[in-house]
């Protein structure tokens, strides 16, 4: 079996359906993280707070995937910075994603 990375949605990954066909697709809580809607955009934005936290799906995807997720989302051009996290599945389960 290849490599799988957990992915949190919480803006166009979930509104463009691209978790529906994902594995392991499951409901979390971003911790230490506050999610905003900047006035004029249609997608949010996520900012460290350590006092804050939100819900997002968090599913696996494999190499490929990831690349054509980053890539999407502006990762190559620098307009996002794809960040490791801690988050708490709806279990109470811990885990980095």
């Amino acid at each position: 079996m290849s490599e799988r990375f957990s992915v949190v949605g919480y803006g166009t990954f979930i509104t463009r359906g691209y978790w529906k066909d994902k594995s392991n697709v499951e409901v979390c809580k971003v911790i230490g993280f506050r999610r905003i809607f900047p006035q004029g955009n249609w997608f949010p934005y996520v900012l460290p707070d350590p006092d804050s936290s939100f819900w997002a799906l968090k599913f696996d995807v494999s190499r490929k995937e990831l690349i054509q997720l980053d890539y999407y989302e502006g990762v190559p051009s620098g307009l996002y910075k794809r960040t490791k996290t801690m988050i708490k599945l709806k279990n109470g389960t811990k885990k980095e994603a």
